[in-house]
């Protein structure tokens, strides 16, 4: 199907029709989405491969928060609005969406993940070693889509222990909004940094203790000829846990003292001193966040009855 919009003609995909000489119903049903992650507001594609490959059964679309266009063939597309709530799970990349297709009396279902953001929980050790990025998954549907013909804005915004809102300030992060040309470089060049100094980080140590909400979400602005598409991550928790490093004396060495005859002591060691002799190295293991400490070394006094001794040769 050709359309004709203000002097450019726009073309529809390609449409297979096949006539057979009898009705074959399905007997199976498998759907399978074009990606694992979709964004809100943004097309996808889902396709339904039925058992036999040449069943004449329809297919048919119905589910919570998606819009299929059109609701009935074997392929479609689909797209579904923002999704409330936060991400806890630092595995799958956005919140759980469920397809449905249907076909013959028989149904399967896909799920699909909205946001693109991941959970994130690290220790305080590490954050202010190195400070921490956050990336997002699938961009790649939304390059194929819309990198050629869309300029791109993006924002990263944290939200507080009362939901609320906040930018972030230039002390707390890098590359938490600007201007993209490719979207890839969200995950590259323009990747959200905490440096390891950074105030947020404490803002979020805080939150994880008292056991309170926080995390951060992205906003997408893509815009063409004045017309604006917005698409939003979904928001993703941080937890920065406390400190749990300690300090260790692994291992000494052992130091072995050289007998003193009774006339150096007599006449003192000035001129030549006896000098210990060491076996084994000094380990000491320290995973705390602030490593200071001080080591000293000191020889027991000498055991009773080698004092005795050491007076009965004086007497």
């Amino acid at each position: 199907m050709a359309v004709t919009y203000f002097g450019s003609t726009y073309y529809s995909e390609l449409a297979m029709i096949t006539v057979v000489e009898k009705e074959t119903p399905a007997t199976a049903i498998d759907i399978q989405p074009n990606t694992s992650v979709v964004f809100a507001n943004a097309d996808y594609r889902v396709q339904a491969n039925l058992t036999p490959v040449n069943s004449t059964s329809p297919v048919s679309w119905a589910s919570p928060n998606v819009t299929y266009l059109p609701t009935t063939g074997r392929v479609v597309r689909f797209k579904t609005n923002e999704i409330a709530g936060i991400n806890e799970s630092t595995e799958q990349a956005g919140l759980p969406l469920t397809l449905t297709g249907q076909t013959n009396g028989l149904q399967d279902n896909a799920t699909v993940y909205v946001g693109g953001l991941k959970a994130l929980t690290t220790s305080e050790e590490a954050t202010r070693q190195s400070g921490f990025t956050w990336s997002v998954a699938g961009l790649t549907p939304l390059v194929e889509q819309y990198q050629t013909d869309y300029e791109w804005r993006y924002k990263w915004v944290y939200y507080d222990a009362q939901n609320i809102a906040h930018d972030f300030t230039a002390d707390q992060a890098l590359n938490a909004s600007g201007q993209i040309t490719n979207l890839a470089e969200l995950n590259t060049t323009k990747q959200l940094l905490i440096p390891k100094n950074s105030s947020f980080i404490e803002l979020a140590k805080k939150a994880t203790e008292n056991k309170q909400p926080f995390s951060v979400k992205l906003t997408l602005t893509a815009n063409k000829d004045g017309n604006e598409l917005t698409i939003p991550t979904n928001q993703a928790r941080l937890q920065v846990t406390a400190p749990i490093g300690k300090l260790a004396l692994k291992q000494v060495p052992t130091f072995a003292f050289t007998d003193v005859p009774i006339e150096q002591i007599y006449t003192g060691n000035a001129a030549t001193p006896l000098k210990p002799t060491a076996t084994g190295n000094l380990e000491i293991s320290d995973t705390r966040l602030n490593q200071n400490w001080h080591l000293q070394a000191q020889r027991p006094p000498s055991p009773p009855e080698k004092t005795s001794l050491l007076e009965h040769h004086f007497a």
